[in-house]
């Protein structure tokens, strides 16, 4: 359990540098918002993709 609570702390740290140096102040929140949730969303579906084969 904690290697998902490891990567969602990571696209959490990644998604808020990159709304930092990427959006306009006004965005920030909700860009930094969208790219965590595709992060985390993205990382959780491959790996329910491949669990199947392990």
């Amino acid at each position: 359990m904690f290697h998902v609570a490891h990567m969602l702390l990571f696209s959490g740290l990644l998604s808020a540098f990159f709304a930092l140096i990427a959006a306009r102040r006004g965005r920030r929140l909700r860009y930094g918002l969208i790219l965590w949730a595709a992060l985390g969303g993205g990382g959780i579906l491959v790996s329910l993709l491949m669990f199947p084969f392990s």
